[in-house]
C-alpha cells in the first residue's frame, strides 16, 4: 500500500490493468460468445449420441 501511495506511475497502471480485466471477464459481448460457445458445445455433444426422437414414441402410440 505505501509502495502504492509514494507512486502515481503504479496507481495509474494498476488501475488501468484492472479495468482491463473486468472489461475482458465481464463485458457483455465476452459473455454472450462464451455462452454461445457453451451452447456449441453441448449441440455437437449431444448431436453425436444416438438419440429416440419423443415425438416419434408418441406417434407410434397415437397415429394421427
Amino acid at each position: 500500500m505505501l509502495k502504492m501511495a509514494k507512486s502515481p506511475e503504479l496507481r495509474q497502471a494498476m488501475g488501468k490493468a484492472g479495468r482491463q480485466r473486468i472489461l475482458d471477464r465481464f463485458d457483455w459481448e465476452v459473455k454472450v460468445d462464451t455462452m454461445l460457445e457453451i451452447y456449441q458445445e453441448a449441440i455437437d455433444r449431444y448431436a453425436k449420441k444416438p438419440t429416440v426422437r419423443i415425438l416419434d414414441r408418441v406417434s407410434d402410440r397415437y397415429p394421427v
